[in-house]
C-alpha cells in the first residue's frame, strides 16, 4: 500500500486514505460485489434446462441499461452503435454482457467529464460478430500493454487488478478473443470478436 500511495503508515501499521481515496476503495468494491454477483447469477442460469438466445442487438440494449447510470454520473457520453443480426446462445450472451460490463467500466473510469465511450458493433474481419470498446483516456503505458490480461496487482491506485484478467478467460469460454486493438495519449480501444459458442 505505501508504494501505491506513497506514504508513511501509522503506528498499526495502517496507511491514512483521504476522503475521495475512501469513496474510490468504496466504488472498487462495489464494483466487484457486481461482478461476482453477475458471474454467481449466471451459473445459476447454467444450471436451468431451458434453452434461449439473444439478438446483439439485445445485448446492447441490456449493457445500455446497466451502464446509462455511471456514465451519467461520470458526466461521459456513452454511445452504442450497430449490432449485427446474429443470434447469441443465453449462456454466451450473458458471458459477454459481464465481459462489456467490465471493458465499459474500466473505459469510464479512464475519461474525465466531458468525454465520450464508444461502443460499436460490426462484422469482424472473419465474417464473424466484432465489438469494439473505445474511450478518449489518456492511455494505457507501453510497458503495462503486454501483460494486460494477466492477474496481477493494479496499476490504478484502488483497483484490484483482475478485471481485464477474468474477462479474458470469460472471452475463451465463449470461443471469442478479447485483444488490446490500440492505446495513446488520445484513448484506448479494446477489440472483442467472436467465432464459435460452447454449448
Amino acid at each position: 500500500m505505501r508504494a501505491v500511495l506513497g506514504r508513511e503508515p501509522t503506528e498499526d501499521g495502517q496507511v491514512p486514505l483521504s476522503a475521495e481515496e475512501y469513496v474510490q476503495c468504496g466504488q472498487q468494491l462495489t464494483r466487484m460485489q457486481r461482478m461476482v454477483g453477475d458471474l454467481v447469477s449466471l451459473l445459476k442460469e447454467e444450471e436451468s434446462p431451458l434453452a434461449y438466445e439473444y439478438t446483439l442487438a439485445e445485448v446492447r440494449e441490456l449493457l445500455l441499461e446497466k451502464m446509462r447510470p455511471s456514465a451519467a454520473s461520470a458526466d461521459v457520453r456513452l454511445s452504442l452503435e450497430g449490432a449485427p443480426e446474429w443470434s447469441v446462445p443465453g449462456r454466451a450472451a450473458n458471458i459477454l454482457l459481464l465481459i462489456l460490463v467490465n471493458l465499459v467500466d474500466n473505459a469510464l473510469e479512464a475519461s474525465q467529464a466531458g468525454d465520450s465511450v464508444s461502443v460499436t458493433f460490426h462484422e469482424s474481419e472473419k465474417g464473424t460478430p466484432g465489438i469494439e470498446v473505445r474511450d478518449q483516456g489518456p492511455g494505457i503505458p507501453d510497458a503495462l500493454q503486454a501483460r494486460l490480461f494477466v492477474p496481477k496487482p493494479s496499476e490504478k491506485e484502488h483497483g484490484a487488478g483482475i478485471g481485464l484478467a477474468i474477462a479474458a478467460q470469460l472471452a475463451r469460454n465463449i470461443g471469442a478473443s478479447l485483444t488490446l486493438k490500440r492505446s495513446s495519449t488520445e484513448g484506448t480501444c479494446f477489440s472483442i470478436v467472436l467465432s464459435e459458442f460452447p454449448e
